[in-house]
């Protein structure tokens, strides 16, 4: 058999060359493979590119440098198209194991184990505590919420008392007129107030623990005198109380019975009269703005301006000079 060598041409593929001069020559696969003893699935996929069908690397190159002299093609141009075609390949397998690597270690696996667990929950209990303490940090760095329903601003009364109520931040000091109240738990409050006859300016203050403020003021116009307390006697025990220079809470009981059971704030400039058979007890949180007067004796201040004085009892064998 003659052969005559042809030169490849340079844009086609290895394959796509085998294939044409196959073809060229009017040779099918079956003839081919009968005569150089390659069987014709390997020539096809020779042909195809198809080098994952193919027997390990030192074959491919045996079968090509025969498949290239029954062909007349020139062997050394066939095996340099070869290696550059399968370095080609090898590279972009690479290039693809290499993403797919990148893909795994930005995306692993989440592996569930009692391990993870005890970590996620020490995470979530640890993220817990910091959004509390961040929490607490924002309240006590702003001024507390404070909102009084009632009584409204401008009101006109008739009665020489008033509910003062509303409500601020839990753990928020609630003062009235610089009368520390207090405050429920979770915020509310309500306290009675005793005014004088006019203008009463009612100042309520929300402070927190960093002794930042919120406060409110109602403006109080009562229109009759003061309401007397009396025990609807005819003799015995008469205190007259007074607050000033500044306001102040008080406690009183005639008798044993309490006045009023949670007390009552004083605003400056107040008066109020209790009247008892045998003894009136008072107690103060500010002694030096609570003035009395014993069955008409004048006795002044019950003490210090910020002082406490608990239980101060007048009864009506009292003798005072």
């Amino acid at each position: 058999m003659n052969f005559e060598i042809t030169t490849l041409p340079h844009k086609e593929t290895l394959g796509d060359n085998l294939k044409k001069a196959r073809e060229t020559k009017g040779f099918d696969v079956r003839y081919v493979e009968e005569a150089i003893k390659i069987r014709a699935k390997y020539l096809l996929a020779l042909e195809n590119g198809d080098y994952k069908k193919l027997p390990p690397d030192v074959y491919i190159k045996g079968f090509l440098k025969n498949y290239a002299i029954f062909l007349g093609i020139e062997t050394e141009r066939v095996m340099r198209l070869y290696a550059k075609e399968r370095g080609l390949e090898e590279n972009v397998k690479k290039a693809v194991e290499k993403r797919a690597g990148k893909a795994d270690f930005r995306s692993p696996r989440v592996i569930v184990t009692p391990k993870t667990l005890v970590i996620g929950l020490i995470a979530t209990v640890v993220l817990s505590i910091v959004l509390y303490i961040g929490w607490q940090v924002r309240i006590l760095t702003s001024p507390p919420k404070l909102t009084v329903f009632s009584p409204t601003d401008n009101s006109s009364i008739e009665a020489d008392t008033i509910y003062v109520e509303g409500k601020a931040d839990p753990g928020a000091d609630i003062l009235i007129n610089d009368v520390l109240i207090g405050g429920g738990p979770d915020g509310d409050f309500k306290e009675k107030i005793s005014l004088q006859n006019g203008t009463n300016t009612i100042v309520v203050v929300a402070r927190n623990r960093m002794n930042k403020e919120t406060k409110e003021v109602r403006n109080i116009a009562v229109n009759l005198a003061p309401v007397l307390v009396a025990a609807n006697v005819a003799s015995g025990v008469e205190l007259k109380v007074n607050s000033g220079p500044n306001s102040a809470w008080i406690h009183v009981e005639i008798d044993g019975v309490p006045v009023e059971k949670d007390g009552i704030v004083m605003l400056s400039g107040s008066s109020r009269v209790f009247k008892g058979t045998n003894k009136v007890v008072i107690t103060t949180k500010n002694a030096g703005s609570t003035n009395v007067t014993f069955n008409g004796k004048d006795i002044g201040p019950l003490g210090k301006e910020g002082e406490t004085v608990k239980n101060r009892e007048f009864t009506k064998d009292m003798q005072v000079r």
